[in-house]
């Protein structure tokens, strides 16, 4: 569905549960077109980390992914788990400093 379509038929693009999805897609996807040849690396990454974020948390289905980009899709699939599990370890850390600081601060009295 391309952006025509759906703009000239919002009854059924209102209906898309992933339409929010589809519009920072869009938007992030114009950006990186936008900037020069040599940020591209950089802001592919902010992309990437989008839609990894998207399909984690099931607003973009991995089934589509597999059914219609077939072999790229399971590549892109393995990607957005590599994505995905850094930035789950990378909360994770934080939490535990977070912990760790309160920890060394004391009880804090009131």
């Amino acid at each position: 569905m391309d952006e025509e379509y759906y703009s000239g038929n919002p009854a059924i693009y209102i209906q898309l549960p992933e339409r929010f999805a589809v519009q920072t897609l869009y938007r992030k996807l114009q950006y990186v077109l936008d900037q020069p040849p040599t940020s591209l690396p950089f802001n592919t990454q902010d992309l990437a980390k989008t839609i990894a974020f998207y399909v984690d948390i099931g607003v973009l289905k991995r089934k589509y992914f597999k059914k219609y980009c077939k072999k790229n899709g399971r590549i892109l699939l393995r990607k957005v788990d590599e994505v995905n599990s850094q930035r789950k370890n990378r909360i994770q850390r934080l939490i535990e400093e977070a912990e760790a600081q309160r920890h060394q601060e004391g009880p804090v009295s009131q």
